[in-house]
């Protein structure tokens, strides 16, 4: 085995690990980001928020590290190209992001939408259900005063 393919072979074993741990992480900042948004409504703006927050932090880019192609957080990137003024990452991690926040905001708008339709669909068994007992009350009613 060459030092190229071992520098690769361990340089992808630890970009495993780091995604692995990046992943274990913003799974709990999820997690902890749907607590507060609990309090919003309506519900179908809550549904687009949580969307908007799981493509933040889970959409990946493209970027390359002198011969390296890898997948890194796109909010990363696209803070780093910033940071460090480097116009072509900061395009292609906010590519990326735009994205993946629209595929959040689609997968936010099905939810909410499927969510109404449930409830409207409960909301109809529960008027048919009380008017049967309505029904059976006013019939029940004369009987019981004769």
């Amino acid at each position: 085995m060459n030092s190229q393919s071992a520098l690769s072979f361990v340089l992808g074993h630890d970009i495993f690990l780091a995604w692995a741990a990046y992943l274990a992480a913003a799974i709990v900042a999820y997690l902890l980001l749907l607590w507060p948004l609990r309090a919003v409504r309506p519900l179908w703006l809550q549904f687009l928020l949580r969307g908007v927050a799981a493509a933040v932090l889970f959409t990946p880019a493209l970027v390359q590290v002198s011969e390296l192609r890898l997948l890194v957080p796109a909010w990363f990137t696209a803070l780093y190209g910033v940071l460090q003024k480097a116009d072509d990452v900061v395009q292609t991690s906010l590519m990326a992001l735009v994205a993946g926040v629209a595929v959040g905001l689609l997968l936010g708008a099905v939810q909410a939408w499927i969510t109404h339709r449930k409830d409207e669909r409960e909301d109809q068994q529960r008027r048919a259900a009380a008017a049967v007992r309505h029904t059976r009350d006013s019939r029940a009613a004369p009987a019981a005063s004769a």
